[in-house]
């Protein structure tokens, strides 16, 4: 007998509010296949861009316009390994009207959790992207752009210690850092002072 096949479906809830808390639009966002959605930022066209994972394999982005009709959507695959782990978790504006994602990408080789970042122009194509490797698992959550036109991700490894990387406006690595001083569980932020250093804000769980 033949087993029936469904397509599992995927929901992505939107809701806006106003500064009374007010509500103002909801929207559910439903299709085929299984994903998570990690971050959202305002597109230059007064919408905004959705990306996540489909079914923790494939990194998505999702464009809506200003009532979050969608517009377009881009799968990216990671094409240099036979198992296609690619998760997108966080996007920002950059200054030249681009965006930029950071995330993770599984390295075969290694069978490591590697950084990734990505910037794409408005219509979702990619400009570069840039691998960083170090070594063991990491789980990328925050990204910021500098006072230099390049940018910074930054998260956690299997051991708990903090890591980070500046990339220039190219997407070439300037620096990658793993900080053994301090530990953390999760890293949620980042932010460049005035006096051009960073800091970074997480949680550790003693």
């Amino acid at each position: 007998m033949k087993k029936k096949l469904f397509p599992i479906l995927f929901s992505v809830i939107l809701t806006s509010f106003t500064n009374a808390q007010q509500n103002t639009f909801s929207k559910v966002l439903s299709g085929e296949h299984r994903i998570q959605v990690s971050s959202l930022t305002k597109s230059y066209d007064s919408g905004y861009i959705i990306v996540g994972d489909q079914s923790d394999t494939k990194g998505l982005i999702i464009k809506l316009d200003s009532e979050c009709i969608p517009q377009w959507n881009k799968i990216y695959k990671n094409y240099s390994s036979s198992y296609p782990g690619l998760r997108l978790k966080n996007i920002i504006r950059t200054k030249d009207s681009c965006y930029f994602i950071s995330g993770n990408i599984y390295n075969e080789s290694t069978d490591k959790q590697n950084a990734i970042g990505i910037k794409i122009n408005r219509q979702g194509q990619v400009i570069w992207k840039k691998t960083i490797n170090y070594n063991q698992r990491v789980s990328i959550t925050g990204n910021i752009q500098t006072a230099d036109s390049g940018v910074i991700i930054t998260g956690t490894n299997n051991s708990n210690k903090i890591v980070a990387a500046k990339l220039d406006f190219n997407g070439n690595i300037q620096w990658s850092k793993v900080y053994s001083s301090g530990t953390a569980n999760t890293v949620y932020s980042i932010k460049q002072l005035p006096d051009q250093n960073y800091i970074i804000v997480g949680d550790y769980y003693s």
